[in-house]
């Protein structure tokens, strides 16, 4: 059970997300570790969902956004329900909109899975009747923009 101590804990910045993330990604064993260890915390606030989605949205490098948007599907997903329901709207817009407008083929699909991992949530106590229509839609109109798939 959560503590009301982990609820209200402070999250870090978007700079120093951005950071934490990118410690990841350095071929350094240590700074690994510490940015691992910082995650695990970070991730048991419910307020780090919008916060690491977030990150794959706006983060500059596509690295740190790939990375944001896997952590987000693997540590976040699971904190769904606590998340009020003006935010979950204000996430999926955002998620639709890096599926629209993302660049980066990798960063896509990882945002891609995420996407489908919060729909397997929220489908099924109807929260989304829109989703589907929208992502056949994508499907079906962005083959010849998107061909590098």
């Amino acid at each position: 059970s959560m503590g009301v101590a982990d609820a209200n804990a402070a999250l870090p910045s978007p700079e120093e997300l951005d950071a934490i993330l990118g410690g990841l990604l350095v071929p350094d064993n240590a700074t690994i570790k510490a940015a691992e260890e910082r995650l695990k915390q970070i991730s048991k606030i419910p307020r780090s969902t919008p916060a690491i989605i977030e990150r794959a949205s706006q983060s500059a490098s596509p690295q740190v956004r790939q990375l944001a948007a896997v952590i987000a599907r693997r540590k976040c997903v699971r904190h769904w329900g606590m998340v009020g329901e003006e935010e979950q709207t204000r996430i999926k817009g955002m998620l639709l909109h890096m599926i629209a407008h993302e660049p980066e083929h990798l960063v896509r699909r990882s945002v891609a899975d995420l996407l489908s991992a919060i729909a397997k949530l929220a489908l099924p106590v109807g929260q989304w009747p829109d989703l589907m229509q929208y992502l056949f839609e994508c499907s079906q109109s962005q083959h010849g923009e998107h061909r590098e798939a």
